[in-house]
């Protein structure tokens, strides 16, 4: 390194002619420089080759014609930097105080923090500019044809694998300077970014690399597969289209029409295994009608209201697999007794454990003397069963199917149908009768169209493979139906006590029409009516005429553990159906000595 002191008395002029090209250029020599295969660099002796910010040059040995060194003088009134060439020296002043903040930066620390912090002031374009070509390369890397991205999925199994955590760690490896500005944008601290903002930095540059490659639309086609089951229509998932957040219907179409194949596939190895009698889940079909009217918007002879009459299956995976039990003989009805039929003093016992278990729910979400018990007191019934029904119910839809329900062939050819692809049967029998879950009415159909197919000779003619059933909920609609009918009536608003009494007093004027049309309605209305029932006895257990009045608590009863506190509310309640609602009775198994 050669430094050079200027003095302040030193002519500049001639130097700054010189850099212009106005003067002539002097000629020197090096002979050093004059070897043409390697070029010697002197290093200060104070630094050691190994401490000496520029001891890696030391063993290079670049061409002739590259630069060697640069190395910026500062001194108290000039700066000037020195450029040694082949074939001499060439001395230039530092003017700009940014590249003067660099060339120190070069010399003194060679620290790239520093040079770039100073370029940003003096210089943000070209940084831009250089930055757009690195982000450039990178866009161009994981977007081109055949790169692997998971944003070119085109299968079912890859769309339907798509995480977000999956293309975070791609972008983290493959493109981290798009990862990095993206979320400059979002936050000024980008490793604070929460699950909402990460999501909105991966969405950034999920839109930008669609708008270069329309190959990356994995996540597009998801976008557009939501925005169709919620019932989007197309002319708004085209407007999507156009600012790259979806792919265009007729594309998911295709699609999905590509994907029929794959609907079935979890079901039918279940069937399979099922078939063999290997051990594993079992599985129901719940289906009912869907119907739908199109009506034109000028009906003439040739515009006619389209009527469309399908049939939508589901196909759910049981979580709980019970072990099948042979019933014993069912005898005649003339053979007999009352035992066999009546509720026996067991049957009594678990009765009335889940009525205390309602009642007890009732009581400590009503009463707010007793909303100490409401983190402690259970939420569910206990059964055997109670670890299994938390897990979630896996369910494959698996399509819709052109039947008429009220046309009994459609239905017999239905039935066929599925028994072919999803029943379990081998050797002329079926392994297992499968269950189809329906409603009344689509229950009355298929047990039409088995009478219909009786007289088959096989059992997968006859249509024996299906269990028909009405569904939980249907079955609950039903029951409170019949419970309206009976308690429910319009001409007893001024009788108090009545149901439509208290539907009056409560406001409740969605309840109103038929049963099937306001379930929810008519369900929460009766819900309120059995809690407030439930609220009087227990205050009357205690003597009680108000919610205000103090409830008599055992003594030291905070000290008593949870356990203990749940058991003292369940006897207060066995307590209260005894005096209140069995009180001076006897059962039937009592009255007949049985035990």
């Amino acid at each position: 390194l050669q430094y050079e002191a200027i003095d302040q008395s030193t002519d500049l002029s001639n130097i700054d002619l010189w850099q212009r090209g106005r003067l002539p250029k002097q000629e020197t020599t090096y002979p050093e420089f004059e070897t043409p295969t390697s070029i010697i660099v002197p290093v200060k002796k104070k630094h050691s080759h190994a401490t000496h910010p520029f001891s890696c040059l030391l063993s290079t040995t670049p061409p002739v014609n590259e630069l060697c060194l640069c190395k910026a003088l500062h001194r108290k009134s000039h700066r000037h930097i020195s450029i040694y060439y082949p074939s001499g020296k060439r001395t230039k002043f530092i003017k700009n105080e940014t590249f003067r903040t660099v060339c120190r930066a070069i010399v003194d620390t060679g620290n790239a923090d520093t040079i770039i912090n100073a370029l940003i002031t003096d210089q943000s374009d070209a940084v831009i500019k250089g930055a757009s070509k690195i982000i450039s390369k990178e866009a161009s890397q994981i977007c081109k044809k055949k790169s692997g991205s998971c944003l070119q999925g085109s299968s079912c199994n890859e769309i339907m694998e798509f995480s977000w955590n999956k293309l975070k760690n791609e972008l983290v490896i493959r493109a981290p300077g798009i990862l990095k500005i993206i979320s400059a944008i979002v936050s000024d601290i980008p490793s604070s970014l929460t699950d909402n903002r990460l999501r909105h930095v991966l969405q950034s540059a999920v839109i930008a690399f669609h708008g270069r490659s329309r190959e990356m639309s994995t996540l597009q086609y998801i976008v557009c597969m939501i925005q169709a089951h919620g019932g989007c229509t197309n002319r708004d998932i085209e407007r999507l289209v156009k600012i790259g957040l979806s792919v265009h219907p007729s594309t998911l179409r295709s699609k999905l029409a590509s994907w029929q194949e794959n609907l079935d596939s979890a079901i039918t190895e279940l069937k399979e295994k099922w078939q063999n009698g290997e051990s594993g889940p079992k599985y129901q079909l719940v289906g009912d009608n869907w119907d739908k009217n199109i009506v034109p918007s000028y009906r003439t002879t040739q515009q006619k209201t389209v009527s469309i009459h399908l049939f939508n299956v589901i196909a759910v995976e049981d979580r709980i697999t019970p072990i099948i039990e042979i019933p014993p003989e069912i005898k005649s009805p003339d053979h007999m007794t009352t035992e066999d039929f009546i509720p026996s003093i067991q049957d009594q016992l678990l009765l009335r454990k889940e009525l205390t278990f309602i009642i007890g729910n009732a009581v400590v979400a009503n009463l707010p003397q007793l909303n100490m018990f409401s983190k402690i007191y259970p939420k569910h019934f206990p059964h055997k069963y109670s670890d299994v029904v938390g897990r979630r119910t896996n369910q494959y839809p698996l399509g819709l199917f052109d039947c008429n329900e009220t046309k009994n062939t459609d239905v017999i050819r239905l039935l066929q149908d599925l028994s072919k692809k999803y029943v379990p049967y081998s050797d002329e029998k079926f392994t297992i009768s499968d269950f189809h879950c329906r409603d009344r009415l689509t229950d009355e159909r298929v047990q039409s169209a088995q009478e219909a197919m009786a007289n088959a000779d096989n059992p997968f003619d006859r249509l024996e493979g299906f269990i028909s059933k009405v569904e939980d909920w249907h079955r609950l609609m039903n029951f409170l139906e019949a419970i309206c009918k009976l308690t429910f009536s319009t001409s007893s608003a001024q009788d108090r006590g009545t149901a439509y009494y208290y539907r009056n007093l409560l406001n409740a004027r969605n309840v109103k029409h038929e049963v099937k049309n306001s379930y929810r309605a008519y369900k929460h209305l009766y819900y309120t009516i059995f809690d407030a029932i439930c609220c009087i006895f227990f205050l009357k257990q205690f003597n009680l005429t108000s919610y205000e009045d103090p409830i008599p608590f055992p003594p030291k009863f905070a000290e008593l553990k949870n356990v203990e506190k749940i058991e003292w509310v369940n006897s207060v309640i066995e307590m209260l159906w005894t005096n209140g609602f069995l009180k001076k009775q006897r059962t039937l198994y009592k009255r007949l000595g049985m035990s």
